[in-house]
């Protein structure tokens, strides 16, 4: 594992060590005359808040449009001492920036617009901030996540325990032990990987689909959840490839 957590998500830190897959986006110039124009990316400015501005030096964090903060009860799910928590998500005063949509003065630190980070074409489509989509901490949890909920036998005398405590380690710059249950895998899985897009997958992979529905006016949010979503729906044309073959492909439930 890299060891410093924040650190991790600035541009020099790309491709380190924890890294074993990533979005390589270059701040080439891209316009909005031809959105297919470079190869940067406007995440960073999505997710900031909006008239922020905390500094000029390169890495500073800098505003953006202030679209998707991060709620409270995301915020709590650290504890005390844990350094992912600010190195997950930054916390600002409302006198740092301009309130838009949903506001909760909650923003993803991860991907964050900084300066420097965007110097060509439009600056909002041309920050140079890579996609990390797959680390080390997520073998070593998937590893915990096979052996504790899906009973596969533990390789090479390494333990579920010992994968968990590893990553703890990291995030607490100290032992920070506590069992290797379910419960706890999937809260550490939730530390771990706020705004890498990771939620959405576990709790359906997990069958925790309860949970995606919800009607909370407080964010203007109602969503609900269908069994078969689950599943894409397979495309037309790849069922009628194989229809009339013993591998005929048959739709998915719900979507004929």
């Amino acid at each position: 594992l890299f060891g410093d957590f924040a650190a991790m998500w600035l541009d020099e830190n790309e491709f380190c060590k924890e890294s074993i897959f990533e979005v390589n986006h270059l701040p080439e110039g891209k316009i909005w005359a031809n959105g297919w124009q470079g190869y940067g990316t406007n995440l960073p400015a999505f997710i900031s808040p909006n008239g922020l501005n905390t500094g000029n030096k390169t890495g500073d964090f800098k505003g953006g449009w202030g679209f998707g903060p991060v709620r409270q009860s995301t915020w709590d799910i650290y504890e005390g001492g844990d350094t992912r928590r600010e190195g997950s998500i930054n916390k600002w005063e409302p006198e740092q920036y301009t309130a838009r949509f949903q506001d909760t003065g909650l923003f993803m630190a991860k991907y964050a617009a900084r300066v420097g980070y965007n110097p060509q074409g439009d600056v909002d489509l041309n920050y140079c901030n890579n996609l990390r989509v797959f680390r080390y901490a997520e073998a070593l949890l998937t590893y915990a996540e096979m052996v504790v909920m899906h009973g596969q036998s533990p390789v090479g005398g390494i333990t579920a325990q010992a994968c968990l405590d590893e990553v703890r380690l990291r995030a607490f710059g100290k032992a920070s032990s506590i069992p290797a249950t379910t419960e706890n895998i999937k809260l550490e899985r939730r530390r771990e990987f706020v705004g890498e897009g990771m939620r959405f997958w576990d709790i359906v992979r997990w069958g925790d689909t309860a949970l995606l529905t919800e009607n909370l006016t407080e964010y203007n949010s109602v969503r609900s959840w269908n069994d078969n979503w689950k599943y894409l729906p397979i495309p037309q044309s790849e069922i009628d490839k194989t229809a009339g073959t013993e591998f005929a492909l048959q739709q998915n439930p719900g979507y004929n």
